[in-house]
């Protein structure tokens, strides 16, 4: 079996996500409305404070929140 470089493992996962009909959309938002969003995500338990402090979970809540107000919106 051949050793796949790192590109060509990103490169895959990219299009199977395509493929899933996902796409990436990085965002600048403000400090402010990060907190706010985080505190959010603490109040209604879907992170822990300790896992709020954590970048990458917060970035993979952020992201199953705007997916699930996506689809409520897309009804």
């Amino acid at each position: 079996m051949l050793a796949r470089t790192p590109a060509a493992v990103r490169q895959r996962k990219l299009r199977a996500n395509r493929a899933a009909g996902k796409h990436c959309y990085q965002l600048w938002i403000s400090d402010r409305a990060v907190e706010g969003l985080i505190m959010r995500l603490v109040l209604d338990g879907r992170l822990s404070e300790a896992q709020a402090m954590k970048p990458r979970l917060v970035a993979l809540a952020l992201a199953a929140l705007l997916e699930e107000e996506g689809q409520l919106l897309a009804r």
